[in-house]
């Protein structure tokens, strides 16, 4: 539950220019000021109504206005979206990218939604227990974790184990506890026997019945079908600790569809592992 501290006997225009009242404008200033704030928040039209005749979402607006009223440098939103059902959600996250645009402040977006993070953020920081993991980029984040906590926490990646069997380079050959070899493209500063964790995006792997010996694979049964509207989540018991789960593109997967039960080969290119170099291996899950 999220309450915007609204006062609920004053207008909009009114709410949002009560800071500017503490620091002695004019009526006239503050009027002229509030209504040009609703407007960025497109709230102008209500200007004169009271918080009880709005939506949670338009009061939430009201709340982001009065607090960008005073133009600070940076402002902290903490779950902001969270209160809102997935519609709402979605319409302020534009919102809030519009005005951080347009504003230019610094905005420090608190949340548990990674999704919410990779769309609004020009930089993610990861956490786990006060302490910060990664910050980088949403694509680097996505793409290339720091550590097997932020590779399951950010999600989109499945999260393997092994050790280094023969080194090349930079290069590395990694040995599953199945036995079934992977490839380390970047692998510097390991060393033959060391365990490594390495992770490859769920959307980039092939499943197939057949089966092979080839590298870069895993065999398992089918546990679980989600249709996901433009994809389908697999989810396979490999018999390791955590699910090892695909995304696959809707059209392929009902061209051929798989069975709770069946014995399955997942399949991907040698360059989508990625080396995991941070020692964190949680689950990633937050208040772990």
């Amino acid at each position: 539950f999220q309450n915007y501290a609204l006062f609920p006997h004053m207008s909009l225009t009114d709410n949002v220019g009560f800071s500017l009242k503490v620091r002695g404008l004019s009526a006239d200033q503050r009027r002229t000021a509030a209504r040009e704030m609703l407007d960025r928040v497109q709230l102008l039209h209500l200007a004169d109504r009271v918080p009880s005749e709005l939506s949670g979402g338009q009061q939430q607006r009201v709340a982001l206005a009065r607090a960008l009223i005073t133009n600070p440098k940076v402002l902290l939103l903490d779950e902001p979206l969270s209160a809102l059902d997935e519609f709402l959600r979605l319409r302020m996250r534009v919102e809030l990218k519009r005005l951080q645009s347009e504003l230019g402040i610094t905005f420090v977006h608190v949340t548990h939604t990674q999704p919410e993070a990779i769309a609004l953020a020009d930089q993610v920081v990861v956490m786990d227990h006060g302490v910060v993991e990664q910050a980088a980029s949403p694509r680097e984040i996505y793409n290339r974790p720091h550590s097997p906590y932020v590779a399951r926490f950010m999600g989109g990646q499945n999260v393997l184990a092994g050790k280094v069997e023969t080194l090349d380079g930079n290069a590395a050959v990694v040995a599953g506890p199945d036995g079934t070899r992977y490839d380390l493209i970047d692998a510097h500063g390991l060393k033959a026997g060391d365990a490594v964790k390495f992770s490859v995006r769920r959307d980039r792997i092939d499943l197939s019945d057949t089966r092979s010996e080839a590298r870069n694979a895993t065999s398992g049964k089918v546990s679980n079908v989600e249709y996901q509207g433009t994809f389908v989540k697999v989810s396979l018991d490999t018999g390791r600790r955590e699910e090892f789960i695909v995304y696959m593109d809707d059209e392929e997967y009902f061209a051929a569809p798989k069975e709770v039960g069946q014995e399955v080969r997942a399949t991907w290119q040698p360059g989508l592992n990625h080396f995991l170099r941070g020692t964190n291996d949680s689950a990633g899950m937050p208040h772990e």
